[in-house]
């Protein structure tokens, strides 16, 4: 009875070092540009959250967006926040690329909110905007894409210079400390 257990913890210790050793030899292969292989590697450490976020941008480098989406979607609610942002920032970097611009708006939103110092987030919401703006939005009237993207860019600077003006309350600035 006793062998079970420790029998159980070394399969599932084996079955991990296994995982890491694909996604080792597919970050390898990701870095040396080989796509299909990265791919294979990713597909075999199953389900490991990372796996499949690493087997999402090897598809997007592939141009296989709508296959990246469906990985992507399940890490957006994963319980790591810095997971679920990158989850969120590829999936408005897929959308972007399919000129799905309202979608990836809501994507990088997303990102935002759980990483609001992203640069890269911020730059492509922001480029999203533009596109959304002059009428990229895919389809619809020009008119109300313009009056749209207008309104989401002043909320969106709106939200930032609270965003600044709660991080300059919250550093302290100037204030004066008791002296009682």
């Amino acid at each position: 009875m006793r062998i079970l257990p420790l029998l159980l913890l070394l399969l599932a210790t084996l079955g991990a070092g296994a995982q890491q050793d694909a996604i080792r030899a597919g970050n390898a292969a990701y870095r040396n540009g080989d796509w299909t292989m990265a791919e294979s590697q990713y597909r075999r450490a199953g389900e490991n959250p990372v796996a499949q976020y690493n087997l999402a941008n090897a598809l997007i480098k592939q141009n296989r967006y709508d296959e990246a989406l469906a990985i992507l979607a399940p890490l957006t609610l994963a319980g790591d926040a810095s997971l679920r942002e990158k989850a969120f920032y590829n999936t408005g970097v897929v959308y972007s690329k399919q000129k799905a611009i309202e979608q990836s708006i809501d994507a990088y939103k997303s990102a935002l909110r759980l990483a609001p110092y992203d640069k890269e987030a911020r730059d492509n919401l922001q480029k999203a905007l533009s596109e959304l703006k002059q009428g990229g939005g895919g389809g619809g009237g020009q008119d109300k894409n313009s009056s749209n993207a207008d309104k989401k860019l002043k909320d969106l600077q709106d939200k930032e210079r609270k965003l600044q003006q709660a991080r300059q309350d919250k550093g302290g600035g100037n204030k004066q400390s008791k002296d009682w």
